[in-house]
């Protein structure tokens, strides 16, 4: 889980204020305890970080976001962000439906060439050539745009398989990465 911080740093809980402001986490009554649950553990206060963020005005033109001398400009309002953990499940389920939309494309692009090839004479021109060669292959009859668009969807489906397993294994390997590193962190500031 990713806490949006406007300014200021968190700390077990509790909002570190920025400079000149006063503490998010704070009661009204100037007491400096985080909320907590009646199990004892601090809540998060997502919604106001949000709202806060987002109640901001942004810049009026993308050149406002840096001063002159190309240093960012600090007082438009940015959004901190950390991604500590990639579900592997989530990742498999984005994996397979990218690979099987790439794969349905593949079949039909793969079809779609070898019938235009086909028709044009292309492959009959081929086919003769390596017959008169000596070689004794006869495409025409080996391949017709059915043998091909199976073979091709073959290929995608095993594609499919690999490339679920595979993005599994990456988010299962960068939370591995996250853990050593504290993760990636990515700094979003309105334009």
């Amino acid at each position: 889980m990713a806490r949006v911080i406007k300014s200021g740093s968190v700390v077990k809980g509790k909002t570190a204020p920025a400079k000149g402001g006063t503490n998010s986490g704070s009661k009204p009554g100037g007491s400096t305890s985080a909320r907590t649950s009646s199990s004892g553990a601090p809540k998060p206060k997502t919604s106001s970080a949000y709202n806060s963020a987002a109640s901001q005005k942004a810049p009026e033109s993308a050149s406002s976001a840096k001063t002159a001398s190309g240093k960012p400009d600090l007082s438009v309002p940015s959004v901190k962000l950390t991604l500590k953990r990639i579900s592997p499940l989530s990742a498999a389920k984005m994996g397979f439906f990218v690979s099987l939309a790439l794969g349905i494309a593949l079949v039909l692009a793969v079809s779609i060439f070898y019938l235009m090839l086909d028709t044009s004479g292309i492959i009959f021109q081929f086919s003769q050539s390596l017959v008169s060669s000596g070689l004794g292959l006869d495409l025409t009859g080996a391949f017709s745009v059915g043998k091909v668009a199976i073979i091709t969807a073959v290929l995608a489906c095993a594609n499919v398989a690999f490339i679920t397993l595979l993005s599994a294994l990456v988010a299962a390997i960068y939370n591995m990465a996250a853990r050593l590193t504290g993760g990636l962190k990515i700094n979003l500031v309105r334009e």
